[in-house]
């Protein structure tokens, strides 16, 4: 089985996990967490890290997927109405496309149908983006560590597919999850195993950091230390000090705290907003990251919100036994910061995991060619070798047959030998030839039907909503010969349905641009209109018919 990595590069500290899936279980065999300088430019100092620090850690190769998280990520949510795939693929290209146009950066991409709890017969996508260069400059870093990176995941994506393999799940419940990293809060919506909702917000531990930075008067190294050493928030009345200092240090956060309980309401409120379950009611609240082992965490948002809160510990179905000692004592100590990692890496070989794979505009481009064309390549090699062994063989018996011609009686054997073999030859040729014009004959609808939607997918355009497009045999008469019955003849047509909705351009002038852009395409197609829409707008069909009309010469050939 694959090695699996999951690479978690956080503003405070780079997880990495590593391990396969051995039967039910997934067994670690490396982590490692890598702090992060937070004095100078964050992003730098991740991308540093990326690459001098991943070849220490001597990694084997395997499936690679890192996370990504911040400003630079965007999680926007579209309803659609079902359609095919090939629709719902134009219909995300044009969103991309216009986020690109209103952001002014390139931005790669990636969506997925969420479940829906409504039946209100459309349907949710998450829709994942990310800036070309950020996205480049970290799969560069990763790179320059010795590393090619399968996919880009958002780590609230992440965070839900951990829960999935990892987590305890509830039936029936609403499970909310929440994993506080230093800048960064990811969230999901969980239930049943299916992902309903999913986000990331600005907010973290460097909130409370920053509290005790202003009430203490000392920068971010010594505040983060104050905060890991005194750092409680246990609701006021429950709490017991140890010192004047855990005190004055709990004063100082405790407003932030409510502010994370804040933004963990206003979170649940949009979550019923976006999915239309006004009733949703969320069963429990499952917090993890660096963040959440923040003391009294977990009972401040309990009081707080009046719903169990409890600490995610992704550790059901996971083997550590085979980590090294030290690493060992690193993810048991708080399996719960590994979770986003943990998730990057288990998705990759999960089949029920919720896929979002982002990937710059040319890698995905190669991966469609690769997966269009491998198996036209695998049977080239193949003819390629057998054509070899053919050629290898052949050449055997000519030198064979070298030493033989030199006897006259021989000569003549040869000579019928060659003759009957290329009658075999000439008999294998016509068969091999009926055969591959009745093929021809039986599979070109297809071609027909597979030009016929790529035509139509380039040359729709928004207004234009296509219904159905079939294929169809149909007795016609050549142009010229409608009253010759005689001259019908079996033809292959496309035809499509559809109907134009109206826009703000004239209808007529839309349903004519389409039907001209069709009539363009370099293979010539014969374009009929069989029903026109009215001016107002309303259905039309159209037929194409790839195939066109013989000429004399070609029929005499085929006489």
């Amino acid at each position: 089985m694959a090695l699996l990595t999951g690479i978690d590069p956080g503003t405070y500290s780079i997880k990495v996990v590593q391990g396969q899936v051995v039967g039910p279980l997934f067994k670690l065999t490396r982590v490692a967490e890598f702090e992060v300088d937070p004095s100078g430019d964050v992003e730098s100092e991740i991308l540093r890290m990326l690459q001098s620090e991943l070849p220490g850690l001597k990694l084997k190769p395997g499936v690679v997927r890192v996370g990504a998280t911040g400003r630079d990520l965007m999680i926007r949510y579209t309803s659609v109405p079902p359609v095919p795939l090939w629709r719902l693929r134009m219909l995300m290209d044009f969103e991309v496309q216009d986020m690109s146009t209103s952001s002014g950066d390139t931005l790669c991409a990636d969506y997925n149908i969420l479940h829906s709890e409504q039946d209100d017969g459309d349907e949710t996508v998450l829709v994942a983006l990310v800036k070309n260069h950020f996205l480049e400059s970290r799969l560069r870093a990763i790179k320059g560590g010795g590393f090619e990176t399968r996919a880009t995941t958002p780590n609230c994506i992440a965070l839900f597919n951990s829960f999935l393999a990892f987590g305890d799940m509830e039936s029936g419940e609403f499970t909310f999850l929440v994993d506080i990293g230093d800048q960064n809060i990811e969230m999901a919506i969980i239930r049943d195993g299916e992902l309903l909702f999913s986000r990331n917000v600005s907010g973290g531990g460097e909130m409370f950091s920053k509290a005790i930075a202003e009430t203490w008067s000392v920068g971010v190294p010594k505040s983060r230390k104050l905060k890991h050493e005194f750092g409680n928030v246990t609701p006021r009345g429950r709490a017991s000090y140890k010192s004047s200092q855990e005190e004055k240090v709990a004063n100082a956060i405790m407003g932030v705290a409510g502010q994370l309980s804040g933004m963990i309401q206003s979170t649940i409120n949009f979550a019923r907003s976006q999915n239309g379950l006004r009733e949703m009611q969320v069963g429990r609240i499952m917090i993890s990251g660096g963040g959440a082992a923040l003391r009294g965490l977990d009972n401040y948002l309990e009081q707080n919100l009046s719903i169990p809160v409890l600490r995610y510990m992704p550790e059901a179905g996971i083997d550590s036994s085979a980590l090294p000692s030290d690493e060992a004592e690193l993810f048991e100590a708080n399996p719960g910061r590994f979770a986003c990692a943990l998730g990057l890496a288990r998705m990759s070989a999960d089949p029920d995991a919720f896929m979002i794979d982002i990937v710059p505009e040319a890698t995905k481009k190669k991966r469609r060619f690769m997966s269009r064309h491998i198996y036209m390549i695998a049977a080239g090699l193949a003819a390629a070798v057998f054509l070899g062994i053919l050629w290898t063989s052949l050449s055997g018996q000519v030198e064979a047959s070298a030493d033989k011609l030199k006897l006259a009686e021989r000569k003549k054997r040869k000579a019928t030998r060659i003759h009957k073999s290329y009658d075999s030859k000439v008999a294998v040729a016509r068969l091999v030839k009926r055969k591959i014009d009745q093929l021809a004959w039986e599979s070109r609808g297809a071609t027909y039907l597979v030009r016929g939607q790529g035509l139509v997918q380039r040359c729709a355009h928004q207004s234009i909503w296509i219904r159905s497009i079939e294929l169809g045999v149909k007795n016609v008469t050549p142009p010229g010969l409608e009253n010759n019955r005689k001259a019908m003849v079996e033809k292959m047509l496309v035809t499509v349905r559809g109907e134009i909705r109206q826009l703000g351009e004239g209808v007529t002038t839309s349903f004519n641009r389409f039907v001209e852009a069709l009539r363009a395409d370099p293979l010539k197609p014969v374009v009929s209109i069989v029903n026109s829409p009215m001016d107002a707008g309303g259905d039309f069909q159209v037929t194409i018919d790839y195939a066109g009309w013989p000429t004399q010469s070609d029929s005499e050939e085929d006489e």
